[in-house]
């Protein structure tokens, strides 16, 4: 969905508008969403292959076509080049929108950038030389070359794909840079392999509660309680109180070195803010608790207002802590 602030004599109008790509459409017409989704719908084997199956069908009946109509959502990012406004996802080609003079927004269509040959994605987060009107972006993906770089020219027509073999993986890379004279692209460590992906090796998911303005708490999923159907697989929740917001949490083993143990056997760490009296607290929970019960809190001399990423380490970095959680800000 897009949504947009049209300023104009004075007067400001606000307009909301889905993005009419082949994906809304289809799942508009049966009446709920039933595309997988890139990272997420998979949950292992069964459940999995169940959602695959109903998909396939669809396509085989021709009601869903994402061979020649995409299955992107175009709601990850806007940008403009060779003249046009385009709505972006990771999974797909780019969708052409235009703004009318009255403030409203249409959807004109899937673009492929004026090239002939195979083009299936484009990363949402292109670069726009100011001089030249060139775009520079890439495509990544599960199999051999798991990157490619591309450009198009000052009128918006895609040039020649140069593929990266030197990419091992599939990383998710988010986004890179361009100078003059190079592109730089971070080889990251979050790995997609889709074989571990429909192995279900993972049984429980710690994920955050967002209200309106923050991060109101988190859940603990069991992804064993999930069906073809949906349905709530919640066995655990902890909200931080009016005024908290938390940041990522993170799951810190009881006995990482035991294989023995169940996996929900540990803690969950975090930070939060009160924004009532600007401090901020560092959390221990625990992971089994069905309200995941605080165990232990250290209130911090300096506040951290948007906690928004993590990474905990383990006696490596630090002398004097044994743990530690980092974080950005």
């Amino acid at each position: 969905m897009l949504q947009m602030i049209k300023i104009s004599q004075g007067k400001a109008t606000f307009c909301s508008r889905y993005v009419k790509t082949h994906k809304h459409a289809v799942e508009r017409e049966i009446g709920y969403p039933f595309v997988p989704g890139v990272f997420s719908s998979f949950n292992g084997l069964p459940a999995t292959m169940a959602r695959l199956a109903l998909s396939a069908a669809r396509v085989l009946t021709g009601q869903f076509d994402p061979a020649s109509h995409g299955s992107g959502s175009a709601n990850a990012r806007l940008a403009v080049f060779g003249g046009r406004l385009f709505a972006l996802c990771e999974s797909d080609l780019p969708y052409e929108v235009k703004v009318t003079g009255d403030g409203d927004i249409i959807t004109l269509g899937r673009h492929d950038l004026h090239t002939s040959e195979p083009f299936l994605r484009m990363t949402a987060h292109p670069k726009i030389d100011r001089v030249t009107g060139e775009a520079f972006f890439y495509g990544y993906d599960v199999a051999r070359p798991y990157l490619t770089f591309y450009r198009t020219d000052g009128g918006g027509r895609k040039q020649k794909g140069m593929p990266i073999f030197s990419m091992e993986e599939c990383t998710a890379i988010h986004d890179f840079a361009v100078t003059k004279n190079y592109a730089v692209f971070p080889d990251v460590q979050i790995v997609v392999r889709p074989a571990w992906v429909l192995r279900g090796d993972r049984r429980y998911i710690y994920a955050a509660i967002i209200d309106q303005t923050s991060w109101a708490g988190l859940v603990k999923l069991d992804l064993s309680l999930t069906n073809v159907d949906g349905g709530d697989c919640t066995v655990a929740t902890r909200l931080y109180g009016l005024g908290y917001s938390g940041g990522e949490p993170f799951f810190v083993p009881r006995e990482p070195n035991n294989p023995t143990v169940d996996e929900d056997d540990g803690y969950l760490v975090t930070y939060v803010h009160d924004k009532n009296t600007d401090e901020s607290k560092f959390l221990v929970m625990d992971a089994k608790s069905p309200t995941l019960d605080i165990v232990a809190a250290v209130k911090l001399h300096n506040g951290f207002p948007m906690v928004s990423m993590a990474s905990f380490c383990r006696r490596a970095i630090s002398e004097n802590f044994e743990n530690y959680l980092s974080i950005i800000n």
